[in-house]
């Protein structure tokens, strides 16, 4: 399986409720792609998983938080998913392409801290750095993806998240390239690479600061235009203790681009991301 990064830029897009970066399972908008040899496995399939997460409170943020990191993934033989990781949706294949369209959110952000607790932050980012910059409300998100897998050392994927509701906080886009370097019964090993984009009025929205902002906030204006506004990759080691629990290790990065790195509410240019998760699967 290759899987594609999910590092702290995309902690605002989790889809539905995970906290962390699930790397070697998901994305929320990067797709799961599998490379099989021979007879693929027929069925439905649900894998639930607990663990634990290092992420930043955002983007940018000079804090991180340690959180917990649950996932519970449904996959139907006929291409029907449901998932934490996903979302929901429907996927299918033909020949070494993959496709899929679902439902996912996007978290909102706030401008005051949590807590801080291991449970804080479900459907939230944001914190005290933000103070006076104003609560982004969270958006229902139509996802589109669709991947090339010639190999399984090699799968590029691209996933563009459109919001149905709160239209005004922009569409994203995220390109992904992953390669398996290591592949035997029990453990797998993956490196992953992906860069992250948005429009005017997502960048506007997570890295800009309007007038009124900059008047309660004391952040100077900040008004980005569209582009790339980060890079990240993680490093992905699964391990499979037998037919039904694993466990799942990702290490990972994330660095901000141009206006996006220039804004004011970002204090960190280079975040790190790191995640824990032991999982079963019937």
């Amino acid at each position: 399986m290759i899987g594609f990064p999910r590092t702290a830029s995309l902690r605002q897009h989790r889809v539905l409720t995970t906290p962390c970066m699930l790397l070697a399972l998901s994305t929320l908008s990067m797709p799961v792609i599998a490379y099989a040899e021979g007879d693929e496995e027929d069925g439905n399939t649900l894998l639930l998983g607990a663990g634990v997460a290092l992420e930043t409170k955002y983007p940018g943020s000079k804090r991180d938080r340690a959180s917990a990191a649950i996932a519970v993934d449904y996959s139907m033989a006929n291409g029907f998913f449901a998932s934490t990781l996903r979302g929901l949706g429907w996927g299918s294949d033909v020949g070494s392409f993959t496709y899929s369209a679902a439902l996912a959110y996007r978290d909102e952000r706030v401008d005051k801290d949590d807590g801080d607790s291991f449970f804080g932050g479900f459907g939230s980012s944001g914190g005290d750095e933000l103070r006076g910059m104003g609560r982004i409300d969270g958006s229902v998100l139509a996802l589109a993806s669709a991947a090339w897998v010639p190999s399984r050392w090699l799968g590029v994927s691209l996933t563009v998240e459109a919001p149905l509701s709160n239209t005004e906080t922009g569409r994203a886009y995220h390109l992904g390239l992953g390669s398996t370097v290591y592949s035997s019964d029990r453990h797998e090993i993956s490196v992953n690479l992906a860069g992250h984009a948005g429009d005017r009025d997502y960048m506007q929205t997570y890295y800009g600061v309007t007038a009124a902002q900059s008047a309660t906030s004391g952040f100077r204006v900040h008004t980005p235009k569209a582009g790339f506004y980060a890079v990240s990759s993680s490093v992905d080691w699964a391990y499979q203790l037998n037919q039904n629990w694993g466990v799942h290790t990702s290490v990972g990065g994330e660095k901000l681009l141009g206006k996006a790195a220039d804004s004011p509410i970002v204090h960190r240019k280079h975040v790190p991301s790191a995640m824990v998760m032991v999982t079963y699967t019937f």
